[in-house]
């Protein structure tokens, strides 16, 4: 993200974070949001005249037995495994900052932060840019695809009303719940890549802009829940949300079909048109949660299973409930293109840290619903699981079984 992108971002979470310290160090909060380029070279760098005074202690995170700029440390295509570093690193020194009455500190350490977001959830970081590149060969042309996206510009609405969630009660849950939220945004952002290159090939300015500052409004609207829940937390008044769905998180490991694009389907699963999903339905009407379709492919040799698994670890919450039930077609064009309605039945399970906690009979279309309630402990991740009823069976049977309200609870 562009420098001037990062202040206007930083700024705009300032205005919208809902306590007084955020306007009160507003300025400090936006320039920290360009801390890590502009002080990227670190101690390497020859001239430090009018550095920040905080600068090492902003920028310079504790890896491997030393300090290094976090640029070094953190990767926008995996983030799960690079970023909880560098975000629990400047969460706490924020958090500690603020306890300690060191207020700019504090507010430049939330500032350097708000960075991490702008390099997440904007086209330019989302993936890998070979990927883009082969996607938008260059042919006759020659420039920097990165670069191409980022140094589109563009203003954020002041004027929206927007309320900051608290995003967690602790600074452990907010290390997790921070990781998760910028996954998401990530994810979404990717689905820009195709709007803004389009645009930008084309010259048309306006789509451009527009796509940039969708991106850039989810990037500020996510700042503004960081300063917020860190003002909370040190306030002593931060509550999670009490319950939480999974339907609200990235998976961190997946296996479903194809005919599911190989991924979980959310509310919805495919119709006979691709402009009308299907409803998920487990016999109470449309519910929201979580379809997973079993591999379908013709001659599967292993058991036609699917599965997703999500983080959990330190997210503060003890409980997992659903209920789980076999998808309803009320008429046949809800059922799946190119696809049959059920077809034979499904066992489901839920793993904690990969061990099996639940396990049901097998449950077949027209079932009642079956409630599970489950408690976490210290489960860091919990998957849910599918199979078909049939031992290895190389001939092709439909189902398409729902974890419905898939909920973590306080």
């Amino acid at each position: 993200m562009d420098s001037r992108m990062h202040r206007k971002t930083a700024a705009w979470a300032c205005k919208h974070a809902g306590a007084q310290v955020w306007l009160d160090w507003i300025d400090e909060v936006s320039e920290a949001g360009t801390y890590p380029d502009s002080y990227v070279f670190g101690e390497d760098a020859p001239d430090k005249t009018g550095w920040d005074r905080y600068w090492r202690e902003l920028v310079q995170i504790p890896h491997a037995g030393k300090r290094i700029p976090m640029h070094r440390i953190y990767d926008t295509v995996r983030l799960r495994e690079t970023y909880p570093e560098v975000i629990r690193y400047l969460v706490h020194l924020a958090l500690e900052a603020f306890r300690q009455g060191n207020e700019e500190l504090g507010a430049k350490a939330a500032g350097v932060l708000t960075h991490l977001t702008g390099d997440t959830i904007q086209a330019a970081h989302t993936t890998d840019n070979r990927l883009v590149t082969m996607m938008y060969p260059q042919k006759n042309m020659r420039y920097m695809t990165h670069c191409f996206m980022e140094l589109v510009l563009c203003d954020l609405d002041d004027s929206e009303e927007y309320a900051p969630r608290t995003l967690a009660q602790d600074e452990d849950g907010l290390v997790w719940r921070i990781t998760e939220e910028m996954e998401n945004g990530r994810r979404k952002s990717v689905g820009e890549i195709p709007n803004l290159m389009g645009a930008l090939l084309r010259g048309d300015t306006q789509a451009a802009t527009e796509s940039a500052q969708r991106s850039a409004s989810d990037c500020a609207r996510l700042n503004a829940d960081i300063l917020h829940s860190l003002s909370e937390i040190v306030a002593g008044t931060a509550r999670m949300d009490p319950v939480l769905s999974l339907t609200k998180l990235s998976p961190v490991d997946v296996d479903v079909d194809n005919m599911f694009n190989y991924e979980p389907m959310i509310d919805y699963l495919p119709g006979q048109r691709f402009d009308h999903p299907t409803r998920l339905d487990i016999g109470k009407g449309g519910v929201d949660g979580i379809c997973l379709l079993p591999m379908m492919a013709q001659s599967y040799l292993d058991v036609r299973k699917a599965y997703a698994t999500y983080s959990i670890e330190h997210s503060g919450y003890r409980c997992f409930a659903c209920e789980i039930g076999i998808q309803r077609f009320r008429t046949p064009d809800e059922v799946p293109h190119y696809s049959r309605a059920n077809e034979t039945p499904a066992i489901f399970e839920i793993w904690l840290d990969g061990q099996v906690a639940y396990r049901s009979q097998p449950i077949q279309d027209g079932d009642a619903p079956v409630p599970v309630r489950l408690n976490l402990g210290s489960a860091r991740e919990i998957t849910l699981y599918v199979r078909d009823a049939r031992e290895p069976n190389p001939l092709t049977r439909f189902v398409y079984p729902v974890f419905a309200l898939p909920v973590l609870e306080a």
